[in-house]
C-alpha cells in the first residue's frame, strides 16, 4: 500500500480490513466477483475497483487471484496469486470503450 501513501503500520491495518479503503460503490462488484469464483461460476477471480489513497484520491486497481486446495467437489479455502495492479486512466478509458462496443 506504499503506492497509496500508507506506511507499513497503516498497510498492515488495511490488509486486515480491506473494504475500509474500497470505494463504497465498488464493494458489491468485488463481493459478486469473489462469490462467482467461490461457487465455480468463474475459474479465476478478477475485479477492478477504486482504493482510497492517503491523499484522499481514489485510485483504480485490478485484483486477480484463484482459490486453491479444492478437491474437485469442494472448493478450496486458500486464495493465491492475488495481485493488485494499479490501472492507468488510459486503461480505464480503453476498457470502457471496449465494454460499450464489443
Amino acid at each position: 500500500f506504499a503506492e497509496l501513501g500508507y506506511n507499513q503500520k497503516e498497510s498492515f491495518f488495511y490488509v486486515n480490513d480491506m473494504f475500509s479503503i474500497v470505494h463504497p460503490d465498488d464493494v458489491p462488484a468485488i463481493r459478486a466477483s469473489i462469490n462467482d469464483h467461490l461457487t465455480g461460476v468463474t475459474p479465476r477471480y478478477r475485479c477492478e475497483f477504486r482504493l482510497l489513497a492517503k491523499s484522499g484520491a481514489w485510485v483504480w486497481y485490478a485484483n486477480y487471484g484463484k482459490i486453491m486446495n479444492g478437491d474437485g467437489e469442494k472448493h478450496g479455502r486458500r486464495f493465491i496469486a492475488s495481485r493488485y495492479t494499479q490501472l492507468t486512466s488510459t486503461h480505464r478509458v480503453t476498457t470502457a470503450k471496449w465494454l460499450r462496443h464489443p
